[in-house]
């Protein structure tokens, strides 16, 4: 009763943009083939994959399916699913997703992982930059590129709120940071009026988790609101992007970032560090709304110029919706995995 519960309040959250791109993946390909999805925590499955692997053995649904999909994470498990399945079902073909490379958190595991993503049949990856990290890193296998979509429109006529809301939503993880937009928080100005919520929509690492929590309260008593949130519901989501003014992803690590293009159509200015995966989501070096990486200093700046100008605000604002109403829809995405599939399935008869 306690999975079924925890599988019932999974499904009206907010899927992170990982969780969203696997799962709107698996019911566009699915219509054409028999997929079997793994390492899935949300929807059908619940189960971790060291007990899923039991599952294909038992019920024997690899047997009947043309792939095995999963988001290739490198992990051990995983690994361990590609070689169980390979030698119970040889003809089931092995798609792998890479939402990005784990060696851009952990350097150490780089050739180990390229080693497990050469082990599937075809990789589809979510953005021209962790094509070329792959290729670059030693990754041979065949690799197609299948962006993420993204929900438009989203709630209409929701005002912004006053004074302007900063957003940021995540993972509470340092590589995502929180920790470089509370610093930058710390230096504006008492009198440039705002307001910031993080929306987390995991806290797995608890150290920072209670790091992050001792300088939001800090930011608190400094006189700027702030305010931590779990995971919400998808409407409450949606009515908080809509009223937000600025959305800030300080990430050291993303490969497309589903939650970047949501904020852009939903009509806040995001401020981004200048990377290359977001100047290619951007699709311009030139925009303004770019910052060094990892420098709170340039960050806190950019945010008192832009509080202090609502014409900056709009536009910049005018620039991110052009910019979104560029990029694939969920609509389109599925219609280009299906193309997909289709290609995949007549080149290997």
């Amino acid at each position: 009763m306690r999975i079924l519960a925890a599988f019932h309040r999974l499904k009206r959250t907010a899927p992170t943009g990982g969780e969203l791109y696997d799962r709107r993946l698996y019911e566009a390909i699915g219509q054409d083939c028999d997929v079997v999805p793994t390492n899935v925590r949300y929807r059908w499955f619940v189960l971790r994959v060291h007990v899923f692997i039991w599952l294909l053995c038992f019920k024997e649904k690899a047997r009947r399916a043309d792939w095995i999909c999963q988001a290739a994470s490198g992990g051990e498990r995983s690994a361990l699913l590609v070689r169980l399945t390979r030698k119970l079902w040889p003809t089931v073909r092995h798609l792998g997703i890479v939402h990005h490379p784990r060696w851009l958190e952990d350097p150490r595991a780089r050739q180990k992982e390229v080693k497990f993503y050469n082990r599937f049949d075809r990789l589809l990856v979510i953005s021209d930059h962790i094509a070329a990290l792959l290729r670059e890193a030693g990754v041979t296998v065949p690799l197609s590129i299948l962006r993420p979509g993204c929900s438009r429109p989203l709630l209409a006529g929701v005002a912004k709120e006053r004074p302007p809301l900063i957003l940021w939503n995540g993972h509470l993880l340092a590589r995502k940071g929180p920790q470089v937009l509370l610093e930058a928080l710390g230096q504006l100005p008492s009198s440039v009026p705002h307001r910031i919520e993080f929306i987390a929509a995991t806290q797995t690492d608890a150290a920072f988790t209670a790091r992050f929590q001792k300088g939001l309260a800090k930011l608190n008593q400094q006189g700027s609101p702030a305010v931590l949130r779990g995971r919400l519901d998808r409407e409450d989501f949606e009515r908080r992007l809509a009223s937000a003014e600025i959305f800030c992803l300080p990430s050291e690590v993303e490969g497309y970032s589903i939650a970047t293009v949501e904020a852009m159509a939903a009509g806040c200015v995001v401020i981004l560090p200048r990377t290359a995966n977001f100047v290619e989501l951007l699709g311009s070096e030139a925009y303004e709304g770019f910052f060094p990486p990892g420098d709170s200093d340039a960050l806190a700046n950019l945010l008192h110029i832009l509080l202090a100008s609502p014409e900056l605000r709009t536009r910049l604002r005018s620039i991110c919706e052009a910019r979104a109403a560029e990029l694939p829809t969920w609509d389109t995405f599925a219609a280009d995995a299906r193309i997909f599939c289709r290609r995949q399935l007549i080149s290997h008869e």
